[in-house]
């Protein structure tokens, strides 16, 4: 079994061998299927109830799925469709029943959640960091985590903010529904939030808050294929594009990895380096890196590991490479390292690490020639 991306409930398989990740860009996906590069023999989806035009919603999810349906289709495989009475109706997402092959009525299967979690003092310093430097106006994408959804609380008192994003997470349908969302100044799909997948934490009992949301009239999200959402010319057309996304580790180049520790995948490269090159072409656009300073183990005996490291680790992906290095935020600060040489980027970064790594980074970037040996 190949995965395209990997997630919590993945990561053992692909490390025990049981399945293998391949490497590749969500935007990618909907092209390799319909080359049959990735073939597809057969689909098996979930959707809505049909409604009375019989047309079925695909909901939370449109990301590559309606690629893979279509490349069945032309490949002459089965699309076979659980209805479950759970899934949304979302807008950009329907589909007529006359493209499955089979229709199974379902029973109302809880929708995934994604693990809960709580903002940390850090992730929400973080957020107010990152929020100082969001323009009003500005159009916004967010991965997940804590420091995403702490920044998307801390911009809740912006104005005219637009929404243009891969993932839409609890963070992104609060400031939705704070009111600091107008989609007004996006010139991509104005008056609407865009978006190829939501994903709720779930930490109350019952169905998400996000999700009855999207159900409702009030939600003015429109759902989209990966091969649009992420699309950098496209996330490049709205003013003020901001993305703001985290990483695992962040060398003293300004190298970013996001989707492994080492040879061990935990992620998959997503639609980082998109949104990065997105913002970076965007008039006014942003890149920001924000990540908690350090790395702490559920073992008390095993000290904190620093995220900011003197070079990637062996084995690891290069999500975001150093050429489109941004701006970078911890608990610890911002530092801005487009148009820094490789001293200044190091200098800037040792900064924002915690204080106890400061000096193993300062002998590392000597030890290497960054620095020179008592350059500080």
């Amino acid at each position: 079994t190949q995965l395209l991306f990997t997630g919590a409930n993945a990561r053992s398989a692909v490390a025990e061998r049981r399945c293998s990740y391949v490497p590749v860009p969500l935007s990618h996906i909907p092209a390799l299927f319909e080359s049959r590069v990735l073939p597809l023999d057969a689909a098996i989806i979930q959707c809505s109830p049909p409604d009375e035009q019989g047309l079925v919603s695909l909901g939370l999810s449109l990301d590559v799925t309606l690629s893979a349906v279509r490349a069945v289709l032309a490949a002459g495989g089965p699309v076979l469709a659980l209805v479950n009475p759970l899934v949304p109706r979302t807008l950009g997402s329907l589909l007529h029943v006359s493209s499955l092959t089979a229709l199974v009525q379902g029973a109302a299967l809880p929708l995934p959640l994604s693990a809960p979690r709580s903002v940390s003092a850090a992730e929400a310093a973080i957020g107010q960091l990152v929020a100082g430097l969001v323009p009003d106006g500005a159009c916004i994408e967010a991965g997940i985590g804590g420091t995403a959804d702490a920044a998307c609380a801390a911009l809740v008192q912006h104005k005219g903010l637009g929404i243009h994003t891969e993932l839409l997470s609890d963070g992104l349908a609060l400031l939705c529904r704070s009111g600091a969302v107008t989609n007004a100044a996006k010139a991509f799909q104005p008056g609407l939030s865009v978006t190829s997948f939501a994903a709720s934490s779930g930490s109350e009992p019952g169905q998400p808050p996000l999700y009855d949301w999207l159900a409702s009239a009030e939600a003015a999200v429109l759902f989209a294929e990966t091969a649009v959402t992420n699309e950098p010319a496209l996330i490049a057309s709205n003013p003020k594009a901001v993305a703001i996304q985290s990483a695992v580790e962040v060398a003293l180049d300004g190298s970013v990895c996001a989707d492994s520790k080492g040879y061990r995948v935990v992620s998959g490269q997503g639609g980082q380096l998109d949104f990065a090159l997105g913002a970076l072409g965007s008039k006014g656009g942003l890149s920001i890196i924000a990540f908690t300073s350090e790395v702490h183990s559920k073992d008390p005996a095993v000290p904190s590991a620093s995220r900011i490291v003197a070079a990637i680790s062996p084995g690891a992906g290069i999500t975001v490479q150093r050429a489109l290095a941004d701006i970078f935020v911890t608990e610890h600060g911002v530092a801005r390292l487009r148009g820094l040489a490789l001293p200044g980027r190091a200098k800037a970064l040792i900064a924002l690490a915690a204080p106890q790594h400061r000096q193993q980074l300062l002998w590392s970037a000597r030890k290497s020639g960054v620095l020179g040996p008592f350059e500080a």
